[in-house]
């Protein structure tokens, strides 16, 4: 489970990092989408895992 937070941290860091550098929603940048679905996976996990 610590796994999980940790990289749930780390993948929000990195999508907030690249949302900054893609300009807030003016430019959905490739690697904004494969940050977010990244984000979106790791956090899914980790919300299974506590279940």
């Amino acid at each position: 489970m610590g796994d999980l937070e940790a990289a749930s941290a780390d993948a929000e860091e990195v999508y907030l990092t690249v949302n900054s550098k893609a300009g807030y929603l003016s430019m959905r940048t490739d690697e904004l989408e494969e940050t977010a679905a990244l984000r979106e996976t790791i956090q899914k996990m980790r919300d299974e895992a506590k279940q």
